[in-house]
């Protein structure tokens, strides 16, 4: 017997990759016994088929190659082993592959029982690496849980700021990004979002770990036009040459819940968390229940959280971070405007543990209108007494920004349901704030399917750490009808026992005129 023959028996293996067909135009299974797959020319999944890929299998992909899904990709490790898609051979000096794209066309993700995936495309427990870009969406919404995404570099060319070297999406996908690690994915130029880049999309990004990230604007997460929601995610030693060592949200007022935030670092505003300052629409996110600590801005804004518009920020943990050797938690840089209300301009933001309680230290890691005259002034009073408890389930009401240039039409009203911990039924109600005396509940159909009604509430099994982040409301479909002005108020109970979990959460709006809010 040959000596190649004795050593693919004895490895199980084939000694010659398994070359990948330009088109697939049925449905195909990668197999590990074929393993590894050589992709050495573009592949397109033609729409009406599905591409599966085996666990244990390895796609070996050409410089510059790429794979585009207009039909399915489901891609799925498990304990046998991750799939994994990386560049041919592997090693320093071999060139970039072109990453998978899902387009417009591709099959969206399908889920039951909250988060159970049961059809449409899906990568999870893969491995993503050294690809100028590894993923692109382009309007669809796949689901991508449990990867590994690392060493991926992406470089834009000019002045173009596209970025997300691990994951962009775009086009108004969304897709659930779950349970994912991020490491030394890098943009170069002047590229958004070192690991996922997200424009004019709403994807739910939850509990994923980004680690040694960099780009220029949003070391590891880069929000434009977005009211994804970020939820239960950490963040440590990201890096940017710009604003927003680990998050940089431009235009984007989403829910940003229950992350942590350690470690990373900026040149200039927010060496953990950046909120655009002059951006327009203005981003006004709501940051609840995070742990910001021990951040570090160079040169200019605040170490920890730079902002200028919010919807809220309460239960937060933050403190020990540092502009240069002088503490800078928090930096508030909204300048009054006539017509806008005081809680636009000098926010109330209570309930966050600063790392103490004097009064002077807390004053002095906040940087705001009692610096800067220009300024509005943030009211901190009351503190939290000690470090934020475990975090709590949260429903929140966001919409798409404060306010807009001039008034288009009103945009889609979302509903974000975040369950950290373990499993547990839970009852939301709505209520709707006319004035302020006048409440009503709110019971039309929400249009989200987890959500049974019951009387004028919802009740919902929740899986642990889980969320729901869908709209419930559209122009088309009789938000129009609601009157101007009104504002939106979530309230939680724990369906069992019927006790409040938490304290209701009211959305402000900010004009009474018909305006966009």
């Amino acid at each position: 017997m040959t000596p190649w023959i004795t050593l693919a028996l004895l490895c199980g293996r084939p000694t010659v990759a398994a070359e990948a067909p330009a088109l697939i135009e049925a449905d195909t299974a990668w197999t590990a016994a074929d393993s590894p797959w050589h992709v050495g020319q573009a592949v397109t999944i033609a729409a009406g088929a599905t591409l599966t890929i085996e666990p244990g299998v390895r796609v070996e992909v050409d410089e510059g190659v790429g794979i585009t899904v207009l039909g399915a990709l489901v891609a799925a490790g498990d304990d046998d082993g991750a799939v994994v898609f990386t560049r041919t051979d592997d090693h320093d000096g071999v060139g970039a592959w072109a990453g998978i794209t899902f387009t417009a066309d591709s099959e969206s993700a399908l889920f039951e029982q909250v988060d159970t995936w049961v059809g449409g495309s899906r990568l999870e427990g893969c491995e993503l690496r050294y690809g100028a870009r590894a993923v692109l969406i382009q309007g669809a919404s796949p689901l991508i849980r449990g990867c590994a995404f690392a060493h991926n570099s992406y470089e834009p060319e000019g002045s173009d700021s596209q970025g997300g070297a691990a994951i962009r999406i775009i086009d108004g996908s969304r897709a659930r990004i779950e349970g994912n690690s991020f490491d030394d994915n890098h943009v170069g130029g002047w590229g958004y979002g070192g690991a996922i880049e997200v424009l004019e999309a709403d994807p739910l990004i939850l509990g994923n770990h980004f680690e040694g990230n960099s780009s220029v604007y949003g070391g590891a997460l880069c929000l434009q036009t977005s009211q994804g929601a970020i939820l239960g995610n950490s963040f440590v030693g990201n890096v940017v040459e710009g604003e927003g060592g680990a998050v940089a949200l431009y235009s984007s007022a989403g829910a940003f819940m229950d992350n942590t935030i350690t470690d990373n670092e900026s040149v200039f505003d927010g060496g953990g968390v950046h909120v655009c300052v002059d951006c327009k629409p203005h981003a006004a996110p709501w940051a609840t229940d995070n742990v910001i600590v021990d951040n570090t801005s160079r040169a200019i804004g605040a170490g920890g959280f730079g902002a200028a518009w919010l919807r809220g920020f309460m239960w937060n943990d933050i403190h020990g971070n540092v502009r240069g050797d002088s503490p800078a938690d928090l930096q508030w840089t909204n300048v009054e405007q006539a017509d806008y209300p005081a809680w636009v301009h000098s926010p109330v933001v209570p309930h966050n543990w600063w790392g103490t309680t004097d009064p002077d230290a807390i004053e002095e890691t906040i940087v705001d209108g009692e610096d800067e005259d220009e300024y509005g002034v943030v009211d901190w009073q009351p503190p939290a007494d000690g470090p934020i408890a475990a975090p709590t389930p949260r429903a929140v009401i966001t919409t798409p920004q404060i306010r807009y240039e001039q008034t288009f039409d009103a945009a889609p009203i979302h509903l974000v349901l975040y369950n950290p911990g373990q499993a547990r039924e839970l009852e939301l109600r709505l209520l709707l704030r006319f004035d302020d005396a006048h409440l009503v509940p709110y019971t039309r159909d929400l249009g989200v399917p987890e959500l049974e009604a019951s009387g004028d509430a919802w009740r919902v099994s929740m899986p642990a750490d889980s969320a729901i982040f869908a709209p419930i409301h559209d122009p088309g479909t009789g938000t129009a009808d609601l009157p101007p002005g009104v504002r939106w108020i979530a309230i939680l109970y724990d369906a069992d026992s019927g006790e409040m979990i938490g304290e209701p959460l009211e959305t402000p709006v900010l004009f009474d005129d018909g305006g966009a809010r």
